[in-house]
């Protein structure tokens, strides 16, 4: 258990390390003024950025809790935030962001002691908005921004296709991706063959029950109001309440949110949180200062919440070590799944 601790910290460190090695590297190769940079970071700038994420991240939290109440797994709204932040930290640290929604699922059910396959349909779920509302606004964006914003173009239209794919062998075609979990599940042994069948049917039919379009209307709306606050984060930071009137902030806000999520589309890419590439994807739209200034806020917002849940959460730590294993091995608190009537 201690060795497993001291590997986390060891690759916590490691990550950590690219992630500043990563944003010097784009500082200096995209020639930002480091002077120029330094001007954005007041107190006030900073602390109001953070207020306007925490508001951002408080509406997806409430869009995990609507999935995953109605896909029967009821949560508590407090569990979808703190889940929330710990996902984003994981996110941060892993490649190419590949661990946030593991870790959000794993988060949540543990804490709510509920079974896990339903709470991992409402994060394929909740990436899914995510996904389509940023790879919407990338293309248009990039379309617009070309040249320097041909990579940007390139990943989206990837990543679109993969979850269209995805999720057509997951819905339409259930059969292909039932193949794939039976030719694992023979591998294993024959007590659990039957039950990753049966836990992937309940996968399968809460996604497909989730992708209703009374859901579908709720989600997409918080999703384009959570993108919509991250672009007022950089407000603080860019100083055009001083410096401009009006009409001059609703295109920079335009800018601030095809930037957010063209940074979101490269953040895909294979470095811890897409560090380097996330930067890039800012500063396609925006100034080289101020995306460097941002990404730094959004780098220590994303590290202190958990940091502060893993100090001073000793009831939280009890809960989700007490309740893994229970998620995991199929028991649940909560009564059996019953598709919500719409």
């Amino acid at each position: 258990m201690a060795s497993s601790g001291k590997r986390t910290v060891i690759l916590g460190v490691f990550s950590i390390s690219i992630i500043i090695v990563s944003y010097l590297a784009y500082a200096r190769l995209s020639n930002a003024d480091l002077g120029k940079l330094a001007e954005s970071f007041t107190l006030s700038s900073i602390l109001l950025s953070m207020v306007l994420l925490l508001v951002s991240e408080t509406v997806k939290a409430y869009r995990l809790y609507y999935i995953s109440n109605i896909l029967g797994e009821p949560v508590s709204f407090s569990s979808t935030l703190i889940t929330r932040f710990v996902g984003n930290t994981a996110g941060l640290l892993t490649p190419g962001n590949l661990g946030a929604e593991p870790v959000r699922v794993l988060t949540l059910a543990s804490l709510n002691g509920v079974k896990i396959e339903k709470l991992a349909a409402a994060g394929v779920l909740e990436s899914f908005y995510d996904i389509v509302v940023a790879v919407a606004i990338s293309l248009a964006a990039s379309m617009v921004l070309l040249p320097a914003s041909l990579p940007v173009l390139i990943v989206s239209v990837v990543i679109m296709a993969l979850w269209i794919a995805g999720l057509t062998g997951l819905v339409y075609r259930e059969g292909f991706w039932k193949k794939v979990v039976k030719g694992i599940s023979e591998r294993l042994p024959e007590k659990y063959r039957g039950q990753v069948l049966s836990r992937y049917k309940d996968f399968t039919l809460a996604v497909t029950t989730g992708l209703n379009p009374r859901a579908n209307v709720v989600c997409f709306s918080l999703t384009i109001a959570s993108f919509f606050l991250i672009a007022l984060s950089f407000i603080p930071l860019a100083g055009i309440i001083e410096n401009g009137g009006g009409a001059g902030v609703f295109y920079e806000v335009v800018d601030f949110v095809s930037g957010y999520s063209m940074s979101f589309v490269m953040s895909f890419l294979p470095t811890p949180g897409g560090s380097g590439f996330f930067e890039y994807g800012l500063g396609v739209a925006m100034e080289k200062e101020l995306a460097l200034a941002w990404r730094m806020v959004f780098i220590i917002f994303s590290l202190t919440p958990t940091a502060l849940i893993l100090l001073f959460g000793v009831r939280i730590r009890k809960t989700v070590i007490g309740n893994l294993k229970k998620s995991l091995g199929g028991e649940s608190n909560q009564p059996s799944y019953v598709p919500s009537e719409y």
